[in-house]
């Protein structure tokens, strides 16, 4: 998966499992609503907590260093950075931008 396409995806999310693109469904209303939770209380992984709490939105990170952060009916944003912090395991960079967003 690229940046873009994780990109796409998460704008998908963001708008209900509507394709922004084409506006073809492409995710059930049920799936997108599950999918965005389990983002919400696990997708950071150790941080999901801090992050829960801190930011308010469904996140997902990758040890590869791509993060997905989603703001369900307004946008959807991937960050990548390679360098995973200690605390998080997640990309330092993109916890960094998400802080002064």
């Amino acid at each position: 998966m690229t940046v873009k396409t994780q990109s796409i995806m998460g704008a998908c999310l963001a708008n209900d499992g509507i394709n922004p693109l084409n506006f073809k469904r492409i995710i059930p209303t049920n799936s997108t609503m599950r999918t965005l939770s389990l983002m919400f209380s696990c997708g950071m992984y150790d941080y999901s907590g801090k992050f829960a709490f801190k930011y308010g939105v469904p996140a997902k990170s990758g040890v590869s260093g791509a993060t997905m952060i989603v703001i369900p009916g307004v946008l959807s944003m991937t960050v990548y950075n390679p360098w995973l912090g200690k605390e998080s395991s997640s990309s330092v960079k993109a916890i960094e931008f998400v802080d002064q967003v």
